[in-house]
This record gives structure tokens, sequence and C-alpha cells, in this order.
């Protein structure tokens, strides 16, 4: 949360040492996750992938079914940050179903608001306003201000993108003030 990536990486690293001494599995999938993620942060896709990879292939292994779901969402991120939109939404889909299946509704939403951006960035708008319309009921449902302010804001790019202000002035009017109550600036 620092921003201290290569400080994180050098923990999950030693986390990943141990978790392998004494054979547990889990927290081996989980140390290779959040290295990913710390490698994502630093722009190093590739490698994030590959951790990723790491991380499904023991979640499949031991059969935490919502661990793959989130290793799913999580490589579809790098795939997306590396502009292959379309192998990013085919991940998010696969992520969508598993949250469905298990009952995930907070992994749900945030499938939901993945496929949103990735068809943003393809400049499938119409679609990209369906997954965010989505995403922003499951925040209002589980209470996620934070959430919902992000999505409302989501709404309001893809609909000034349409051409449509006023409709987006009034998702990014809704997106501050929910920003100015949880304080975040």
């Amino acid at each position: 949360d620092l921003g201290e990536y290569p400080k994180a990486i050098d923990f999950y690293q030693q986390a990943l040492e141990i978790a392998r001494r004494i054979g547990n599995v889990q927290g081996q999938g989980s140390a290779l996750a959040n290295m990913g993620s710390a490698y994502l942060q630093l722009g190093d896709y590739r490698r994030a992938i590959g951790l990723y990879e790491q991380h499904l292939n023991i979640a499949h292994r031991i059969g935490d079914v919502q661990g793959e779901g989130t290793g799913l969402g999580n490589m579809g991120r790098a795939y997306e940050r590396l502009g292959e939109y379309r192998k990013a939404i085919g991940l998010y889909e696969q992520q969508l179903e598993i949250a469905r299946r298990v009952g995930d509704v907070q992994g749900e939403g945030s499938a939901l608001g993945n496929l949103g951006n990735a068809y943003s960035a393809l400049g499938e708008v119409e679609r990209a306003i369906e997954h965010y319309e989505g995403a922003l009921a499951i925040a209002r449902e589980i209470g996620d201000r934070r959430g919902e302010g992000n999505h409302l804001g989501n709404l309001g790019n893809a609909y000034s993108a349409l051409g449509e202000a006023r409709r987006a002035i009034e998702y990014y009017e809704q997106a501050l003030a929910i920003a100015r109550e949880i304080g975040d600036r």
C-alpha cells in the first residue's frame, strides 16, 4: 500500500520459501499471487502473468475455486495492461462464471467492472455500460461505497464517450458526492 513494491516482493519471496519449506501449498499460491500483483504495479506484466499462472495451477490443484476466479481476474488485468483486451475479456468472463457459481458477489462485481473497462478500451461503449451497470448494482447491494463511486465515474466516462454530456455529468456528480462522503480525495 505504500508503493514500496520491491520491498514487498522481497517479503513475498520469503513467505513463498517458508510456505514451501513447511508444505503449505495454499500459502505458496497466496505468496505467488501477491508477488504477481506487486510486479503488476511495477509494470512488469509478463512476470506478473507468470506468477499468476503458478498461482492458478496451485488453486486448481487444491480445489480453491474462488482462488481460481481471483487469479483469472488478476491475469486479465495484466493482459489488459498489455493491450490484449480480447484475451483479458476471456479471462474476466471465466472469473465471472466462477464468481456466480460459488456465490462470490464481490468477485462478480469485480469481474463485471473489469469487463466494462476492457470493452470500453475496445471502444465497445454500450457493452461497457451494461457491465458497469451490473457492477454498480452489486456495489450498492453489498454497501461498497468506493466501488459504487468508481462504477459511477466509469459510467460517466462511457456516456461522455457517447457524446451524452448531460448524462455523463449526472454520473460524475454522484461519483463526486460519494468520494467526498468517504474522504477519497
